[in-house]
Parts: C-alpha cells; sequence; structure tokens
C-alpha cells in the first residue's frame, strides 16, 4: 500500500493545519488540543501531503486508495457514499479519494497555485497505484475546481458524517483527471 515517510513533525503540522483550516470557516468545533486527525490518518491505505510557501504549512491533502484485492481497507467516502460507489463506479474498481484537503486561511490569496499543487499529489497516486477512478465527497461550494480537473457529481447532496458541511461525491476517470488537470496546469502555470 501506500508507503509513509513523514516525520512525526511533519504529521503534527498536517494536523494543526487542518485544525486551523476547519476552525476558521466553522467546519468542526474547538479542541484543546488544536489538532484534527481521523482513524484514516493511522490506515496503511492512506497517505497524507504537506505544501508550503516561505517555509510555512500552506495547504493539505490526504489520498486514500481503495482496492477491491483489499476490501478489509475502505476509504472515508465509503462511510456516507457506500452505494452510489457501488451503483456507480462498481465493486471492482480501484480508486483514490481526495479528502481532508485544506489550506490555511493565510494562504487562501494563493490557492490556484496551492491547489495544482495538492491535487497533483493525488493524481499521482492514482497514476502509481493504477487507479481507474479519482473520487471526493466534496463540497457543493467546491465542485466547480473539481469539474475542471475531471471530476463529475455522482450522488446527491448529504451531511458529512464527521464535519460541519454538505458533501457531494464526485468522480472522474483517472485518464480524464489527468487530461483536465494538465489541460489546467498549463493555463495556470506560475499563478500564486
Amino acid at each position: 500500500m501506500l508507503a509513509d515517510q513523514q516525520s512525526s513533525f511533519t504529521t503534527e503540522q498536517i494536523y494543526k493545519l487542518r485544525y486551523t483550516a476547519y476552525l476558521s470557516n466553522d467546519s468542526i468545533d474547538p479542541n484543546p488540543n488544536a489538532v484534527f486527525y481521523d482513524r484514516y490518518d493511522a490506515a496503511g491505505n492512506c497517505l497524507s501531503h504537506i505544501e508550503y510557501i516561505d517555509g510555512q504549512p500552506a495547504g493539505s491533502i490526504r489520498a486514500c486508495v481503495y482496492d477491491p484485492a483489499e476490501p478489509d481497507l475502505p476509504i472515508p467516502a465509503m462511510e456516507n457514499y457506500g452505494a452510489e460507489i457501488a451503483r456507480v463506479l462498481g465493486p471492482d474498481k480501484k480508486l483514490v479519494e481526495a479528502n481532508k484537503y485544506t489550506i490555511h486561511p493565510s494562504f487562501q490569496h494563493r490557492s490556484i497555485r496551492i491547489k495544482a499543487l495538492l491535487y497533483g499529489f493525488i493524481l499521482d497516486v492514482a497514476l502509481k497505484e493504477g487507479a481507474d477512478f479519482i473520487i471526493g465527497a466534496i463540497r457543493p461550494s467546491q465542485a466547480l475546481f473539481y469539474k475542471r480537473i475531471g471530476l463529475k457529481p455522482v450522488s446527491t447532496v448529504k451531511p458529512s458524517l464527521h464535519m460541519k458541511f454538505d458533501t457531494v461525491l464526485m468522480s472522474g476517470a483517472v485518464e480524464d483527471c489527468e487530461r483536465c488537470f494538465n489541460a489546467n496546469a498549463h493555463r495556470h502555470r506560475g499563478a500564486a
């Protein structure tokens, strides 16, 4: 599965960045540890990634891989969208889920560049793992960005099970996502 070579310091930075970003838009309740993580962070099929700007944590994302050959390693979207995944994509497809996507409030003005770097990580994982589809339980307000990189809505909007916002399941074939991502990356190259 995914090899996690992050230091405990990097992992802590990711958890703090998530907490700061989610708290800033009222997606979670405050907690005394000022970190945000879940059980999937320790799973062997999930790997988080962080990007820095000027040495500061700017954005992070997590890739979770579902391999039908290892059904005992689910991905987060299956909790809320298991029926839709099985019906629309099929139970025998290899999936990479993009989740825990966050940008630090201080870097929101540079979000195009950060989004490209973070989504590039997801695409790299999908290509390396030989995935059929990239999926994500996306806030409806972020759907336009994901449409631009090849994902389409495949569910109705549902309340998130663990966050204080609604989501819609979006999916795209990896080859379509790669083509759309490359076309958009070329258009936004150098955007900060």
